[in-house]
């Protein structure tokens, strides 16, 4: 794949919902009778064979980054389930708890149930995401 042409900003408003899938019943994908979701994103560095993003999501939805990068035509490095459009791609062997596709949660906020005050936990990239000068 080439070069992502992604706007330096932009946002995904696509519904996540349930659809059928053969091993498990159902799994979550991109669905106009979903539930809708809302994901803000920007990017942070390009290269010729990766592009790092951040992306906020306001709506809690199951694999809503995985799902909203791949509706966009942008499926996350490494992703076996999810393709163009936000839905499976292969139903025979991609599962959504498979690993292998690159994402990682650098930051949670969210306010504590009993004092309403905004809790935020930060995790530092792994080594290999790192944004690199030579990338």
């Amino acid at each position: 794949m080439g070069p992502c042409d992604l706007p330096e900003k932009f946002e995904c408003h696509q519904a996540i919902g349930k659809i059928p899938y053969p091993q498990l019943g159902y799994i979550y994908a991109a669905s106009s009778h979903g539930k809708p979701a809302q994901s803000y994103g920007r990017i942070l560095a390009r290269s010729p064979e990766k592009t790092w993003l951040e992306v906020e999501i306001r709506t809690g939805r199951p694999h809503q980054i995985r799902i909203h990068l791949a509706s966009l035509g942008y499926p996350l490095l490494g992703d076996r389930l999810y393709g163009p459009g936000g839905v499976p791609i292969n139903c025979r062997t991609a599962r959504p708890s498979d690993s292998g596709y690159t994402l990682h949660s650098y930051q949670l906020a969210f306010l504590h149930p009993g004092t309403h005050e905004t809790i935020t936990l930060t995790a530092p990239l792994p080594p290999d995401l790192e944004l690199k000068s030579d990338s």
